[in-house]
């Protein structure tokens, strides 16, 4: 496996047209290029999805953002790094249907030595597959951080002051409907005499909004 620079992505690597062997020229992609759309086009079973895995990847390693929506199932797969390579990591992986000749143990051997040497023959070592397992797993601490946060909902319905910091963890549509809440809350409440479109414009002032959320 090649080195690989900084702000680029490794692909793979060029294959002789009749023979389908790898010719050691290695496929770069920069980062820099990922600033429009992309599309992957081919038949079934071309490899779209093996591509997309490849450079969801690749953009994790280099700490580039990813956001996957994934309608089909198939992205989940990334978290499935195995950074020790050990029959272990894949038992529970293993089908029981799979393993009724030489049983889950063999079986996950066979597994973890035939993913081993997949990626060895391409140059990938156990310290790569590490960085892509801890890169994944930033991504998933990340995801359940944020689902742990309460949503406006659940702040107004709480009672809880809504603050900037809790705001920005928040979606546009769900910040405004929370702020409408708190507005309406105030005018049936008879705290304020002012309509509830100039008790959000407060609200979002008093939490630093004004202009940001307006945008």
């Amino acid at each position: 496996m090649p080195d690989v620079p900084r702000g680029s992505l490794f692909i793979g690597d060029e294959v002789e047209a009749a023979d389908h062997k790898r010719k050691n020229s290695f496929i770069m992609y920069e980062v820099a290029n990922l600033t429009t759309h992309g599309v992957i086009v081919g038949m079934t079973g071309s490899g779209k999805t093996g591509l997309g895995v490849v450079l969801l990847e690749e953009c994790l390693l280099q700490g580039v953002p990813v956001l996957v929506l994934d309608p089909k199932g198939d992205m989940g797969n990334l978290m499935l790094t195995f950074p020790g390579r050990s029959a272990g990591e894949f038992r529970p992986y293993v089908l029981e249907a799979d393993a009724k000749r030489d049983g889950l143990d063999q079986q996950a051997e066979a597994i973890a030595k035939q993913w081993t040497d997949g990626q060895e023959s391409w140059g990938i070592d156990a310290a790569r597959v590490k960085a892509l397992h801890d890169a994944a797993n930033e991504v998933r601490r990340r995801t359940v951080a944020e689902r742990q946060q309460p949503s406006l909902g659940q702040l107004v319905a709480g009672g809880e002051a809504l603050d900037r910091q809790r705001l920005d963890h928040m979606g546009v549509e769900e910040a405004v409907e929370a702020l409408e809440r708190v507005a309406r809350a105030k005018v049936d409440a008879k705290e304020t005499d002012a309509g509830a479109g100039r008790v959000i414009d407060d609200e979002m002032r008093e939490v630093g909004l004004a202009g940001h959320w307006a945008q």
